[in-house]
């Protein structure tokens, strides 16, 4: 038998390829965003900047107010009462505890997807569902958020 000769990619060649992806990938992430939305993407402050309708720029305190509320009226317990349960979506359940000072049913670090799923269905589901979902965990308060609706109060 006659042994074809094939030529065989070299590691150094694969390396760059794979350099390439990435780069592209990268690039690809960072300008596909355009301006107007970035702050949004790259902003992680509690206090969001938000547009008006005739392009004014604003702080939206919604959030540090909340929070406040929660640790303010939420919060505190006589002990030996079982404290306040809060549920939300599972993104704010860490600044719910921390912030806000109290339990909360799901948070950043909930491994139990489970759970997460059990919100999810709870926001998406009628009243009745949600209510039935929220009596079985013992839910006290619902946390929602829709910052920045000018002319209302937080």
């Amino acid at each position: 038998r006659k042994r074809r000769a094939t030529k065989q990619i070299g590691r150094e060649l694969i390396a760059v390829a794979y350099a390439f992806i990435a780069i592209t990938l990268m690039l690809n992430v960072l300008f596909s965003v355009n301006m107007a939305d970035r702050q949004y993407y790259f902003n992680h402050e509690l206090t969001p900047r938000l547009t008006t309708s005739q392009g004014q720029q604003f702080l939206a305190h919604d959030y540090q107010e909340a929070y406040e509320f929660l640790r303010l009226n939420v919060a505190p317990y006589q002990p030996g009462e079982k404290p306040p349960l809060v549920m939300s979506w599972w993104d704010y359940g860490y600044q719910i505890r921390v912030l806000g000072n109290c339990t909360t049913l799901v948070d950043n670090a909930t491994i139990n997807s489970t759970h997460i799923g059990i919100i999810g269905a709870m926001l998406i589901h009628n009243e009745t569902s949600s209510v039935k979902i929220m009596k079985k965990y013992g839910v006290d308060y619902v946390f929602v958020l829709s910052p920045g609706t000018i002319g209302s109060q937080s």
